[in-house]
């Protein structure tokens, strides 16, 4: 099928998730796309990308909700954030932005549903045309170094955008600089 472009911007008191900005329009590229008016929710999959200058998200699927401004990327999931801190690079099976709690998620494995929405299907998630290999482990690549881990949370000031925590969950390890740190949680 056409790939299905196009651009987003807020309108109708829908917000566009907080790690982009408000001002400017957002680009996705994808195989597919479905989309609910009523509720603001687009489901883009197959090779789906969005962008928004150097900031950008890709994965199998990307669901984006409008109404609570959340977004999700799902499948060999690659994230360039470019934040007030620093650029931060990241990979993951899953990374998930919850906008009420300004958290960026990076897990290894898919997180549980949340009430039905902004999850993909299992066979999207299981990989679309042109997948890249399955991740394993989460990693994040920014001014804080090379931290891997099973899943890592980053908590994001208001409203600049700029990294207020950073914590990793299970099998951490962090290269800085010539340090390695090994460990089961880590928090900055």
């Amino acid at each position: 099928s056409p790939s299905q472009r196009g651009s987003t911007s807020p309108a109708g008191g829908r917000t566009m998730p907080g790690l982009l900005k408000q001002d400017d329009a957002a680009n996705v590229n994808a195989d597919a796309l479905a989309y609910t008016s009523a509720t603001g929710q687009a489901t883009y999959t197959g090779n789906a990308r969005l962008f928004q200058g150097a900031t950008s998200i890709s994965g199998d699927v990307i669901s984006v909700d409008r109404d609570k401004g959340d977004l999700t990327a799902i499948g060999s999931a690659r994230s360039t954030l470019d934040l007030e801190t620093g650029r931060v690079t990241g990979s993951a099976q899953e990374i998930r932005y919850t906008d009420a709690s300004r958290t960026v998620t990076y897990s290894a494995a898919p997180m549980g549903p949340t009430k039905g929405r902004g999850t993909a299907p299992a066979a999207a998630a299981s990989g679309g045309r042109g997948s890249l290999e399955p991740v394993r482990e989460a990693q994040v690549k920014g001014p804080q170094g090379d931290l891997h881990a099973e899943r890592i949370d980053i908590v994001l000031a208001k409203p600049d955008n700029r990294t207020e925590r950073l914590e990793a969950f299970t099998h951490v390890t962090l290269k800085m600089d010539t340090r390695n740190a090994v460990g089961d949680r880590l928090t900055s």
